[in-house]
């Protein structure tokens, strides 16, 4: 009887842990942001950055691309003493802008 407890008890365990396993998420692609110079940029982004042309533009950017296959360029915006962070997507549509703390604007 207890040799047909212990049994069903580790039978039990192994269904569910089993079932567990099944269960977990899917593993995401790590969106890693690679350095890139702005001369080497998408025309579309270069059109964009025109229209910030009153703000110093910091020569290098990051990307980053993501899981949807879509790339996200961030660039370094310094008006006076502000300085902030416009994300611009690789259609040139801008996708955010953050200040320095990291708030989104």
């Amino acid at each position: 009887m207890k040799v047909l407890k212990s049994v069903l008890a580790l039978g039990i365990f192994v269904v569910f842990g089993l079932s567990s396993l099944s269960a977990q998420e899917p593993v995401k692609l790590q969106e890693v942001p690679q350095k890139i110079q702005v001369s080497d940029i998408p025309v579309k982004v270069k059109e964009t950055l025109k229209k910030y042309a009153n703000y110093t533009i910091s020569k290098e950017a990051t990307f980053t691309k993501k899981s949807n296959n879509s790339t996200i360029y961030t660039f370094k915006f310094t008006r006076g003493e502000f300085t902030q962070f416009v994300l611009i997507d690789q259609n040139g549509k801008v996708r955010g802008i953050k200040d320095q703390e990291g708030n989104n604007n």
